[in-house]
């Protein structure tokens, strides 16, 4: 069998096409092109119908679809525009790839709009290279890569690009992954305006072939995404792992009828009297606080809630800031505040004394509520809490995580107390603004407990306190309704924009076999995806006391439906965005790492026992040494292709840059999700390196899927300072142990970089450790 070195040696080709601005190389004319025009800000596409203007002809063509067809699909009587681009778009194609022969179903139909995760597409089997198996041998009809270069093609510019040894490995690997390079990601939040279309995150389907021959393949049309629904594609539903298949939703079009919802600036939030709030502490509370309790100044407390409002409230908005009086604050929400923006500012020792301030105020306000029922309402406590439940979540000191689960059950007492049902009387619908910012935020308050519960539930393995059947209310508003800053502009948006359907409404459509799509907020999509998280993680938990710890078809096709339903009803949102840095917020960004982290926990256990309680990274670190094993199989693999791409975004980005920009931008969940990834990961690949070894009883070949997922990691892993050098056979035990030590080295690397908050480091610290067990 050849060696790496040898197959990298035969591919590569050499880089024809020279930018004449950057003098970047390119190895194809389209690449340059697509690439001069990030140069140029060209956008040579327009719509005919509208005035949006786009720079590849697919973006084009899904703009009409979504924004100018009727609900079926099919495109509106009197639209000259789209029949010109489809038949342009057409032609392009048909001279930028030849025919090959399908393997699937006769014939061919157009995809329904919106139809993603049941794509399927056939082709002519490449050749596989790094293994002695034949595509026979592959278990599954799962896509990945195509492997097969031009010269086999016999084409002018190749439908398949060539993934090992390619001229442009990352940009093949980006396409496999359903993405592209990211020319436009911003570090720092900037005018959305500037990318109206241009999103930073372009997944596109990935498609699926349920009974090709070859189990790995590329589908790519001339612009290097996914066919659009324009293409002829034969469709066939008779695989077995095109069922598990899924990827990060299609990012839906922005247009000139989407909200502008712009944040609120510092500028715009109300003014702080830091006399008034040192008053209330003093005449009400100094008995609670303590008298080495100092207040910081004004300057800092500005500072602290600035950082919170565009940190923290960013990720999980249900304070209603154009409405929000400090002054009529509860004492413990406004210190709450100020803790966590301490953190945001890395100032960790004053956020912990205004951690235990906030804290002993909440629990004296609490404490004179139950002697006095019908006192003061409870719900900015609520809502202090839920912030410093959160601080204390993701803090280093176990101490503090304690405090956590001690807020968790008091927290969740107060919710059930304040009521999970609407009721006809709500001011849901009210016509006074200032009624309903306060119910709207009282809703969001609940719903965001609800999902910070399901947070606890995945991160340390312990029952949610509020149960999806519980949830008995409406879902949150649209981010242009929240967002709005006077009541003429909250009624505007109001009058056009639907209301919201009921949790329990949306759960039963999503769970149901005929499913109706429906667009919902941002958060309304949040909140959905964590009561799937939490129907996958009681199914779980009932599994792990049968006989077979394995979910049966029967347990698992009901959510892998959810799971595509969700998938739909947050493409046709509006304000979905792949952006963290979008003008509707990073909500609908956070729900895509949640997606992933959804499908790796329905296709495999990975139990409990990370020890992330213990906030010892030597603790930790032993605890995943010590986890059960993960076992091969066809339904791993989907896993793995989502732990692959966790890992693809960062390296695209840079992984010491991604360490070193993305505190702001990316949420805790983010890194939560990337863990599961990284060790799903390794573990896999610490099986392989044990399945290959000469002194196992029982050798498994490696089978055809499988060398396609170690070829895309080494292929990611050279990108970085962690590549694997040397002529190494590709389906040894040697090249699995260097690609597990790589991919630990690269997430730790990630991890460890400036967080804001400290558990990140620690689980940073706890990967390095991890990855020396296996030196």
């Amino acid at each position: 069998m050849p060696s790496i070195e040898t197959l990298d040696h035969i591919v590569v080709k050499p880089k024809r096409f020279q930018c004449g601005r950057c003098q970047r190389s390119f190895a194809r004319l389209e690449h340059l092109q697509r690439h001069e025009r990030t140069h140029t800000q060209e956008r040579p596409f327009s719509c005919n119908l509208c005035e949006s203007k786009f720079t590849r002809s697919d973006l084009l063509t899904r703009h009409e679809r979504l924004s100018h067809s009727r609900a079926g699909g099919e495109p509106q009587p009197g639209a000259p525009g789209s029949a010109a681009a489809t038949q342009q778009s057409s032609l392009s194609r048909k001279k930028s790839r030849k025919p090959r022969p399908s393997t699937s179903s006769q014939g061919s139909n157009s995809l329904p709009a919106g139809q993603v995760s049941q794509l399927g597409l056939s082709s002519s089997p490449p050749t596989v290279p790094f293994s002695n198996h034949s595509p026979e041998t592959s278990s599954s009809g799962f896509v990945i890569a195509a492997l097969d270069s031009n010269e086999q093609d016999g084409g002018d510019g190749g439908e398949f690009p060539s993934l090992v040894g390619s001229e442009e490995p990352l940009d093949d690997l980006c396409t496999f992954l359903g993405t592209e390079p990211l020319p436009s990601f911003h570090f720092t939040p900037t005018s959305i305006s500037e990318q109206t279309n241009s999103p930073v995150f372009s997944f596109e389907p990935l498609a699926v072939a349920s009974n090709s021959p070859y189990p790995f393949e590329l589908i790519i049309n001339e612009s290097g995404l996914m066919p659009t629904e324009s293409e002829n594609i034969s469709l066939d539903e008779s695989g077995s792992l095109h069922e598990f298949c899924a990827r990060l939703p299609l990012a839906p079009e922005l247009s000139a009828n989407n909200i502008q919802a712009q944040r609120v600036g510092i500028s715009e939030l109300p003014t702080l009297d830091r006399q008034t709030l040192l008053e209330n502490i003093q005449l009400e509370f100094s008995a609670a606080v303590g008298t080495e309790f100092r207040l910081p100044t004004k300057l800092s407390l500005i500072r602290y809630i600035r950082a919170y409002t565009e940190g923290f409230h960013e990720h999980l908005p249900f304070l209603h800031l154009p409405t929000m009086d400090f002054e009529a604050c509860a004492t413990e929400l406004v210190l709450a505040m100020a803790a966590v923006g301490a953190q945001y500012c890395f100032e960790p020792a004053k956020g912990l004394e205004l951690f235990h301030a906030a804290r002993a105020i909440a629990n004296e306000r609490i404490r004179r509520r139950d002697l006095n029922p019908s006192g003061q309402d409870l719900i900015q406590t609520a809502q202090a809490l839920l912030i410093l439940m959160a601080m204390a979540t993701w803090s280093k000191h176990k101490e503090i995580l304690r405090e956590a689960l001690a807020i968790q059950s008091i927290l969740a007492s107060i919710i059930r107390d304040d009521g999970l049902r609407t009721t006809q009387s709500s001011d849901h619908t009210s016509e006074d603004w200032r009624a309903w910012a306060q119910w709207e935020s009282r809703l969001r308050t609940k719903f965001i407990v609800f999902c910070f519960f399901n947070l606890h539930c995945i991160v340390y393995d312990i029952p949610p306190l509020i149960l999806n059947s519980e949830l008995h209310m409406s879902l949150p508003c649209s981010v242009g309704e929240f967002r709005a800053e006077t009541e003429p502009e909250w009624k505007h948006i109001k009058t056009g924009t639907p209301q919201p359907s009921s949790f329990q409404d949306a759960m039963r459509r999503i769970f149901s076999q005929e499913f109706e799509s429906e667009p919902h907020s941002s958060l309304g999509n949040y909140i959905l995806i964590h009561a799937i998280i939490q129907q996958i993680f009681l199914t779980r938990q009932t599994a792990r006391c049968s006989v077979g710890s394995e979910l049966t078809a029967q347990e698992t096709k009901p959510l892998e439906n959810a799971l595509r339903h969700w998938q739909l009803c947050w493409e046709r949102s509006p304000e979905s965005s792949l952006d963290p840095s979008d003008r509707n917020g990073p909500v609908a960004f956070n729900s895509t790492a949640l997606l992933r982290l959804a499908y790796i926990r329905l296709n495999i256990d990975t139990g409990p026992g990370r020890a992330l309680g213990t906030r010892d990274p030597s603790r930790i670190a032993q605890a995943l040494r010590d986890a059960p094993k993960v076992r091969r199989s066809p339904k791993l693999t989907v896993a793995l292709l989502h732990s692959v791409q966790a890992l693809s975004i960062p390296i695209q980005i840079g992984i010491r840059l991604v360490a070193k920009t993305q505190t702001f931008v990316w949420s805790i969940q983010h890194s939560l999700c990337s863990l599961e990834c990284a060790l799903l990961l390794s573990m896999w690949l610490e099986t392989v390196s044990a399945s290959a070894s000469e002194t196992c009883s029982a050798p498994q070949l490696l089978t055809t899927d499988e060398m396609r997922v170690l070829t895309l990691v080494k292929t990611m892993l050279d990108e970085t300072e962690f590549g694997v050098s040397g002529n190494i056979w590709l389906d040894t035990t040697e090249m699995a142990r260097k690609l597990n030590l790589g991919v630990l080295r690269a997430w730790a690397t990630i991890f460890r970089g400036s967080q804001t908050w400290a558990i990140v480091d620690v689980i940073g610290s706890s990967l390095d450790l991890y990855a020396e067990m296996f030196i």
